[in-house]
């Protein structure tokens, strides 16, 4: 009887261990920093600064097989989070081995809201009292890249007339060129989404506001006459929330921008749609980020901005689709597909990743290319990155899988 005890407490025990270690990955929640074997707080510290153990560029992170292990890889331990300064969980931050992610999504802002389920350094800094501070002190002093560091020969020789990137063109030295602009068009959309969300903005004084506006208008000038940048041109504007900034955008934004469509769903409704002016840097940097930080995904198509992931799966899967499509939600709505559940009956219908929280709450769409016992393999567009086929959990979008059919 004694020993039927100790069994049944041990049992208890290391049911506890496992629970308590267990990241609540779908549901959004950020797990305690001690995984991997990278809980060692020496692990993550170089020449008395803290640092990443892991990032893309080791031979570990092209071992992992789902998103979820490459950010289980980033979390910090509790122990060294709390020593951290605020300015130091910045400089991390903007480290992040996943931060390109927010060049993936349709809309940069969708991209931040799930790095705050992801990543323990952004949830740290949210926290912080002097964040907006800081924050508005790191963009002042941030410096805007002019000119690419892509030679234009290479540029030319990479991306053709269509904006497309030219997969079998990009070499390991093309790739150090394109990751320098990346790094800084990545960090720009990072400070600028944080700026304009009220978990900063509502925090500064009247004079923070006045600096930060000025720091805005400044960066806009020079990333017009940056050819880095086009789509991220007017990216605080565009993500701003409150109404009274808000309003600016009309009076900064230059009148070629984003031209605005509409096609319809098999019920002839009609949904939105719009053309984008992304430039080539911005298109490379996409594509070399696809392929450093998700080395398993298989590119199916080139990389390219003139659709994305719900045009592709919703109105057209031909290459010379045209259009970008922010909300697929009239397709679910009006009868034109029927959900079929949380999980595929057959190749082909159309998966959807939803977070319910968000205004719109279609992360990422697209569609089922193979079912073999409980992997499922999707096709889809990679924002302004390429088209992949993945395994629905080897990719940068979060929420609940839902799958439709006609």
């Amino acid at each position: 009887m004694r020993r039927v005890k100790k069994r049944v407490l041990s049992f208890l025990i290391l049911v506890v261990i496992i629970v308590q270690s267990t990241v609540s990955y779908a549901s959004g929640s950020v797990s305690s920093g001690r995984g991997m074997e990278l809980s060692s707080k020496s692990t993550w510290m170089s020449q008395g600064e803290a640092v990443f153990p892991i990032t893309a560029d080791d031979e570990k992170w092209k071992e992992f097989q789902s998103h979820e292990e490459m950010v289980q890889a980033c979390i910090f331990p509790d122990e060294l989070l709390v020593e951290l300064s605020t300015d130091e969980l910045i400089k991390l931050i903007l480290e992040y081995p996943l931060l390109g992610d927010l060049l993936l999504h349709s809309d940069p802002t969708i991209g931040f809201e799930i790095m705050k389920k992801e990543c323990n350094l952004l949830v740290e800094l949210l926290m912080r009292e002097d964040r907006a501070a800081k924050l508005l002190e790191t963009y002042t002093k941030f410096v805007v890249s002019e000119k690419s560091a892509v030679p234009e020969h290479i540029i030319n020789a990479v991306v053709n007339e269509y904006g497309e990137v030219q997969l079998t063109k990009i070499d390991e030295t093309v790739k150090s060129y394109i990751e320098q602009d990346r790094i800084n068009i990545v960090q720009n959309i990072f400070l600028e989404t944080i700026l304009a969300s009220t978990d900063i903005v509502d925090l500064l004084t009247l004079e923070e506001k006045s600096t930060l506006l000025k720091e805005v208008e400044k960066k806009t000038l020079l990333k017009q006459k940056s050819d880095i940048y086009n789509a991220y041109t007017y990216l605080f504007y565009e993500s701003v929330e409150e109404q009274k900034i808000k309003d600016l955008m009309t009076e900064r934004m230059s009148s070629t921008r984003d031209l605005s469509r509409t096609v319809k769903t098999p019920m002839n409704t009609p949904v939105p749609v719009i053309q984008r002016t992304y430039n080539a840097s911005e298109t490379l940097s996409a594509y070399e980020y696809t392929v450093t930080n998700y080395p398993n995904a298989i590119i199916v198509a080139t990389a390219t901005t003139n659709y994305n992931c719900h045009s592709y799966a919703w109105y057209s899967q031909s290459t010379a689709n045209i259009y970008w499509m922010n909300n697929p939600e009239a397709y679910v709505t009006d009868g034109s597909y029927t959900r079929v559940g949380n999980s595929p009956s057959a190749t082909g219908q159309k998966a959807t990743y939803e977070l319910y929280a968000l205004v719109n709450p279609y992360v990422h769409s697209g569609i089922v290319y193979s079912i073999t016992g409980g992997t499922i393999v999707l096709t889809s567009k990679w924002g302004a990155g390429p088209l992949v086929r993945h395994s629905t959990t080897y990719s940068p979008y979060l929420g609940s899988l839902n799958y439709y059919r006609r």
